[in-house]
């Protein structure tokens, strides 16, 4: 048991990602379903004609879901940019420049 929790930890940390882009995907979700909902309703008043003050602050409402949306998006791919500059960096660790294994076989002939 103990082994499946080193595993998940080695794992994330070895992928580079961040724990809490599950946190930040469900809430941008959460975020989508609001912006739709505030966006969607169709709350008349007494007189039939929607309530200018009540669209505003539903405009207001939903463009800082927008901005927060944007924000956790923002975050999200900077991370991802980490990721890929690691995944690079360790990618060109690990496999040399041809020059060194040619230069290398080439001392041990001679």
């Amino acid at each position: 048991m103990s082994s499946d929790k080193v595993n998940g930890t080695d794992t994330a940390q070895a992928n580079g990602s961040d724990p809490k882009s599950p946190q930040i995907t469900a809430s941008i979700e959460a975020d989508i379903a609001e912006l739709s909902e505030l966006l969607s309703k169709d709350t008349l008043d007494d007189a039939g004609e929607a309530s200018v003050a009540e669209l505003l602050a539903r405009l207001e409402s939903a463009d800082g879901v927008a901005k927060g949306v944007e924000s956790k998006l923002d975050s999200l791919l900077g991370n991802l940019d980490t990721l890929l500059a690691s995944l690079e960096k360790d990618g060109a660790s690990d496999h040399p420049s041809s020059e060194a294994p040619a230069s290398q076989s080439t001392d041990k002939e001679t």
